[in-house]
């Protein structure tokens, strides 16, 4: 039973559906265990994984809980946004299999992690489902430089309104003290990233130039 279970969860964590049928069938489960195995759904990343073990919980009368304090759960969101697992999310949001207070603390992690990963397809991706992930600070520009992550950088620059309030000189500064970072760590992509930024800006090209200008036609004060 108890190998049949061990390969079970790896079957879960691998998103292997059919094998974790095959080791499933016909066998009851105890709530730790129906627990553990719904986190190594979300460290696999397939929806109809995770939706077969629900269901098959619900025989024996288990509910998935989400607890914030879970370092599996934890290290299993980490690799669901490695591997891009927008499938799996956007199954949750829309079955809601937690209850909502539980969701919401989901997805707050989630939304977290995107951005310590500096993920900018996940960060993009949960924006369409309308959750906001807290990239906009300057310290995640400084993760993205440090992994040398040219597609966070350009994501940061190009996405972050809150670039738009900044003055033609806050915003020259911001760009030279990162590049120069950028350099000081030997990050070449990055400093080619912010090297284009800097040329765009002082040229009028820039994202952030055509929202201040977009914003002012509007008659609203960036």
């Amino acid at each position: 039973m108890f190998n049949q279970y061990d390969d079970a969860y790896h079957a879960a964590g691998d998103g292997n559906l059919i094998a974790m049928k095959n080791c499933l069938e016909k066998q009851g489960v105890d709530p730790y265990f129906h627990r553990h195995m719904c986190t190594a759904a979300i460290h696999g990343g397939n929806p109809k994984v995770l939706e077969y073990i629900i269901n098959w919980g619900e025989i024996y009368g288990y509910v998935f809980r989400y607890d914030s304090s879970d370092e599996l759960m934890d290290f299993a969101i980490r690799n669901l946004v490695k591997i891009e697992g927008g499938h799996l999310l956007a199954y949750m949001h829309q079955t809601r299999i937690l209850s909502s207070q539980e969701h919401e603390s989901f997805m707050k992690r989630v939304c977290e992690i995107v951005v310590e990963e500096c993920n900018p397809y996940m960060i993009r991706f949960l924006d369409e489902m309308h959750y906001d992930c807290p990239f906009k600070d300057e310290d995640t520009l400084i993760a993205a430089i440090k992994t040398d992550n040219f597609d966070m950088i350009n994501y940061w620059i190009n996405h972050n309104s809150r670039l738009w309030s900044l003055s033609d000189e806050e915003y020259a500064n911001l760009l030279d003290r990162n590049q120069r970072f950028a350099q000081l760590v030997h990050k070449h992509l990055a400093v080619n990233a912010l090297e284009f930024h800097i040329h765009r800006h002082f040229k009028g090209e820039s994202k952030r130039a055509y929202a201040r200008k977009t914003l002012l036609e509007f008659g609203i004060d960036p």
